[in-house]
């Protein structure tokens, strides 16, 4: 994230994920239940998060992006549909984000100018910010739950940028919100320095002319975001964010899903031998 007043290549090899979805394939859907919302702040975007077949729901996320007590405001939430709450016990749901245009860069603990596309926050963190040594958030208290996690429940992100209400010149800056995926309890997703994406979204903060020849400032969501065509440019964000060496992966890639194919029907010859 850029400063804000914080609120609440390859694939891997196969591993636990292809199992336990193989297992929570078996459990049904219910309606979701959200953690607590605030009733001011608007949740009018939704995306249904599915199993690597693409057919089971087990949970959902709501997005919402808009002005909230006078800032700049986007809040989203992950939630497990009843269930699939197990989940969390075999992985860790975080949020990834990355700044992929800026009219009016920042400069990183160093003090160099970033380069967009540029990991928010950068390694080491921004200029006179706490520091930061992961691509997502990892537990982080000095940014007092910017990023806050309840095991089998939900994650949530919230971001303020705290950029000026005015500019003197019109601009934008543009971000990518993804939902990620880890091992339980670890930094990583299989192998070493690689998390997997599961779902993203964009959204941008700026200032525009209007008719009066002034400028009116806006936060908007932009869209959901195909994230098999972002892999490119989230290896330029981490070159340019100090993060060289690290890798994301889809979930699943190809070979997880026949893994996961062929886990699930070994379960259900299991399930007909064992009544």
């Amino acid at each position: 994230m850029r400063p804000t007043t914080r609120s609440s290549g390859g694939a891997p090899s196969p591993c636990r994920w292809q199992a336990s979805l193989a297992v929570m394939l078996m459990l049904s859907c219910v309606a979701p239940s959200l953690a607590q919302w605030p009733e001011d702040q608007p949740r009018p975007y939704h995306a249904p998060v599915r199993s690597p077949s693409g057919e089971i729901i087990y949970g959902d996320v709501h997005v919402g992006v808009g002005w909230y007590n006078g800032n700049k405001t986007m809040s989203a939430e992950f939630t497990f549909r009843q269930g699939f709450a197990v989940l969390d016990d075999f992985f860790d749901f975080h949020w990834f984000q990355i700044i992929n245009s800026d009219t009016w860069p920042l400069n990183d603990s160093n003090g160099n100018r970033l380069t967009p596309p540029y990991v928010d926050t950068p390694n080491g963190g921004y200029q006179g910010q706490p520091s930061d040594d992961h691509p997502f958030y990892w537990d982080r208290d000095e940014w007092d739950d910017a990023d806050k996690r309840v095991e089998g429940q939900f994650s949530r992100i919230w971001d303020y940028p705290n950029a000026p209400q005015k500019r003197d010149e019109p601009g934008e800056v543009l971000f990518k919100t993804f939902l990620v995926i880890t091992d339980n309890g670890q930094d990583h997703f299989c192998e070493e320095n690689v998390f997997g994406k599961i779902l993203g979204f964009s959204w941008a903060i700026g200032s525009r002319r209007n008719n009066q020849g002034g400028l009116d400032n806006y936060v908007e969501f932009r869209g959901w975001i195909d994230i098999r065509a972002e892999k490119s440019k989230i290896q330029q964000a981490f070159g340019n964010s100090g993060f060289q060496g690290w890798d994301t992966v889809q979930v699943p890639e190809p070979s997880a899903l026949f893994a996961l194919t062929v886990g699930l029907a070994a379960l259900l010859k299991r399930r007909r031998l064992n009544p």
